[in-house]
């Protein structure tokens, strides 16, 4: 028997596997997964709650202000990627249906959009951040507005959360083979890089859809971004139910996740090196460590999976050379009155 007959037999025998444990699952029960939901909303609700207040602080470490604080200056970026994870093995637990988690993560991808609007008027947000920190000197009309803004802030932040995990629980779900999970991660690597490479969600004016792709938590600290990408939390938790259906070493599969985005996280640090664009390879190479032991697929899928990697870098290629041919920047001048005269 061929190498080729022997991979279609394995495959043939997954996915007949798959299907037998689908009819054999128990049914979904709705109230144990609204429970699951509530309390891991509850634990990103936490998050927020213990890093507010802190906020001042972490824009020093980001800032480098504070000597010896390379490790620090990667929490707040881990921590919601954390977050994420645990949010993503709650809710997995439920074993919800495919339509459940499409409903609901589009919707709450869909009041993300809605509050855009709100989020986007100076006015919400205005003297959020001016207050010194535990200030209790403000009238009710400038406590009234902060409290309403935090809220926002934290909704939306809630909202990006639960769409990220159930989308990508739910595109997991149809993570068959080793082939489409190495597939996968391809695409995440070239989404990543466009979007961390360029600066997508920070290019476009707030109340854009593209912002959406950014996290709201934590807020950038001294210009620079601290929080992941959408993506980022999309791409994971679907990997984590892709890892449950392919029957994958869970621990290895989350352990190898959690350093391939450590390791990114200190890469990615400024001023040196400022690498943003290799949290999904550093990610996905984690990953396929972990659970290559337990992976089978054949050159002719990998091959496929790369093809569609590249069609995808190509066609984002194309709308970002559209973009800038459309909407040129504008030439830099430079005022020549105002350079020292060094003759």
């Amino acid at each position: 028997m061929t190498s080729q007959a022997l991979v279609f037999e394995q495959k043939a025998s997954q996915a007949e596997a798959l299907k037998t444990a689908e009819s054999e699952a128990p049914p979904v029960r709705y109230a144990e997964w609204l429970g699951r939901l509530i309390i891991a909303m509850s634990l990103a609700a936490l998050l927020t709650a213990v890093g507010e207040p802190r906020l001042e602080q972490i824009s020093k470490w980001v800032a480098g202000e504070m000597q010896g604080s390379k490790e620090l200056r990667i929490i707040p970026r881990l921590s919601v990627f954390l977050a994420a994870g645990l949010f993503a093995l709650i809710i997995q637990g439920a074993r919800a249906s495919r339509k459940t988690l499409f409903f609901t993560g589009g919707a709450a991808l869909l009041l993300s959009v809605c509050l855009l609007p709100e989020f986007a008027r100076p006015e919400n947000f205005s003297g959020v951040h001016a207050q010194p920190a535990g200030s209790w000197s403000l009238s009710a009309a400038g406590n009234t507005m902060l409290l309403a803004a935090r809220a926002l802030q934290l909704a939306r932040f809630e909202l990006a959360l639960v769409s990220a995990v159930l989308l990508g629980s739910w595109l997991g779900r149809d993570i068959r083979s080793g082939s489409h999970l190495v597939s996968m991660l391809l695409c995440a690597i070239v989404g990543d890089v466009w979007l961390s490479g360029l600066h997508i969600a920070e290019s476009v004016p707030m109340g854009h859809p593209l912002t959406l792709m950014r996290m709201s938590w934590p807020p950038p600290a001294e210009g620079m971004v601290v929080s992941p990408l959408w993506t980022d939390l999309f791409f994971l938790s679907a990997t984590f139910e892709a890892g449950r259906r392919l029957k994958l070493h869970m621990v290895s599969v989350v352990l190898g996740a959690i350093a391939g985005y450590t390791a990114s996280a200190f890469l990615a640090l400024e001023p040196w090196p400022a690498w943003p664009f290799l949290s999904m390879l550093m990610f996905s190479s984690g990953v396929l460590v972990a659970s290559w032991p337990d992976m089978t697929f054949g050159a002719r899928e990998i091959g496929r999976g790369f093809l569609l990697a590249s069609t995808l870098l190509l066609m984002l290629a194309g709308l970002t050379l559209i973009q800038r041919k459309l909407n040129p920047e504008p030439p830099v001048q430079i005022d020549i009155s105002r350079l020292k005269n060094v003759t």
